[in-house]
């Protein structure tokens, strides 16, 4: 049957660079050829798979009103879930066709692995939703354990191009939910080597799309808009640009050391989303004597600094509050009382959508906190007593906080329609 296994290879070529046209011209030529019956329901459910991928590319799993599918339960994972169950009736009935049978089994274990990834962007959305704390930790060890799982499953050649693409989208998610982490615990090298592997990895998956159809991008987010690259993979390069830019806020005070401030700037304002000047404009906007992030390294293990330390370098821990960024002034005499504040106040500070005052009458000084990260809080302060502008100030942060949260872009992995 070599005819049968250069027609999947091709056709599997075709869905791995998401030209979802060419493949099903490919199929409809091979229907006209009158196969057996057996080929005739394999090329049946192909078909069906054409639509369910690009669906999923097109951000369709999450849909609530996915009218590609002329279904009761339209959902995409209850179409591959069939889809899967057809090829097992399939593989079942061609043990004498024993590459159909192959292929069968190849295929189904693909399935299986997409909808365990739909599964882990079903959960990615609906975080979005929480006003908690987004355990990135937790999606990067679910993304990773997905990969294991599958790493020796549909390894036949004649569909390594989906194997390929399928992992290249695996690698990225666990590399950036991984950033994230590191991120969360204000480590410079880890992050960056995250960021970087990432990076390499979205490069390679982009260069698989050798031919690529018209989107139809008929939805929401405008960053979706205007570009020819499928929707997932929009968002994933979003995710990417959104998490360096977050890397470049935190240790601005470090990357300021390496280039020129005139550089830094550029390269901060490459995708219009410069997150220091947008702090610096933060406290403009509400005149605050000062804005900082701090960051509170307390009970994390083997915590010594932010950078590389070499293995005989002896540190010692770091036990108090840490300003990782801060404009203009950098108010340390002021850390006790903030370190104070946290410890009171850390119940309403664990509700992400929440802005904490106090006033200090001793100190003559008013304090707005807000928490970014589980370990890294946004904080305001103020040389006077501050009441009568506290919503507007309350406002100003909660829009600078969202920017450093991904809810809003975890969210937009559901779209309105299709």
């Amino acid at each position: 049957m070599d005819f049968f296994a250069e027609f999947i290879a091709t056709f599997f070529s075709y869905t791995a660079q998401l030209s979802f046209e060419r493949a099903r011209e490919l199929l409809e030529k091979e229907r006209e050829l009158n196969r057996s019956n057996s080929m005739k329901q394999f090329s049946v459910i192909l078909g069906n798979f054409i639509v369910a991928e690009k669906s999923y590319f097109e951000l369709g799993f999450l849909s609530a009103k996915n009218k590609i599918f002329l279904r009761k339960d339209n959902s995409l994972r209850s179409v591959y879930e069939s889809l899967r169950t057809d090829l097992h009736r399939l593989e079942e009935g061609n043990a004498s066709e024993s590459v159909i049978g192959v292929i069968s089994n190849q295929l189904c274990q693909y399935l299986t692995a997409r909808v365990q990834l739909v599964e882990l962007y079903e959960r990615m959305y609906s975080v979005s939703t929480s006003n908690k704390h987004i355990k990135f930790d937790e999606l990067s060890a679910q993304v990773a354990a997905i990969a294991d799982a599958h790493a020796y499953s549909f390894s036949d050649v004649l569909l390594s191009p989906i194997k390929a693409s399928w992992s290249f989208e695996c690698e990225v998610l666990k590399q950036l939910l991984a950033a994230q982490q590191e991120l969360q615990n204000w480590l410079f090298v880890p992050a960056l080597s995250h960021l970087n592997t990432a990076h390499t990895h979205l490069a390679a998956w982009e260069k698989t799309f050798h031919s690529r159809e018209s989107w139809k991008l008929a939805f929401g987010a405008s960053f979706l808009k205007g570009n020819s690259q499928p929707a997932l993979f929009q968002w994933l390069t979003k995710f990417k640009i959104i998490t360096v830019n977050k890397y470049s806020l935190y240790f601005y005070r470090v990357l300021a050391q390496q280039t020129s401030l005139g550089e830094l700037r550029t390269i901060c304002s490459k995708h219009n989303i410069d997150y220091f000047h947008k702090f610096q404009s933060l406290q403009k906007r509400i005149d605050a004597t000062s804005v900082m992030l701090v960051f509170d390294p307390r009970g994390l293990k083997n915590w010594n600094g932010p950078g590389y330390k070499f293995p005989s370098e002896e540190t010692e821990p770091r036990n108090g509050l840490i300003v990782i960024v801060h404009y203009p002034s950098k108010l340390n005499d002021r850390l006790a009382t903030i370190e104070k504040i946290l410890s009171e106040k850390s119940s309403e500070l664990s509700c992400i959508d929440k802005v904490v005052t106090c006033y200090s009458s001793k100190e003559g000084y008013t304090f707005f906190m807000m928490s970014i990260d589980p370990r890294i809080t946004l904080v305001a302060i103020f040389d006077s007593k501050r009441e009568d502008r506290e919503t507007v100030i309350c406002n100003y942060m909660a829009d600078f906080s969202i920017l450093l949260r991904f809810n809003r872009l975890f969210a937009n992995l559901k779209i309105s329609k299709m």
